[in-house]
């Protein structure tokens, strides 16, 4: 039970440093709040094409390792996308209202 509190700790950890500096990334490239519909439309289409094959990916291997893991491994597995999310949140949150402000820009 201790591994399944480190992976947890460590993939909160490591959602806020991947949210942060991708956060950098995104002002760095002026991409943080874009307002061209064309811009808008290339990211939109990115999501489409890229982020929800993934995350759909991703989730069947989460169901898979529940599936024929051990009640250790159960443990870990499910500690590692709860510690992600709370790490996440924030830039999600974040993403969100950038979105939204982009949709109003557009209309």
């Amino acid at each position: 039970m201790e591994s399944a509190w480190v992976a947890f700790a460590v993939s909160a950890g490591a959602g806020v440093l991947v949210a942060a500096l991708y956060t950098m990334k995104l002002v760095k490239d002026k991409r943080l709040f874009r307002r061209d519909e064309r811009e808008i439309d290339a990211n939109r289409s990115r999501i489409r094409r890229f982020s929800i094959p993934l995350g759909y990916a991703l989730g069947a291997l989460l169901l898979v390792l529940i599936g024929v893991g051990t009640p250790g491994v159960r443990s870990i597995v499910l500690a590692f996308p709860c510690g992600l999310m709370l790490g996440l949140w924030p830039s999600l949150l974040a993403n969100y209202l950038r979105l939204r402000r982009e949709a109003a820009s557009v209309s």
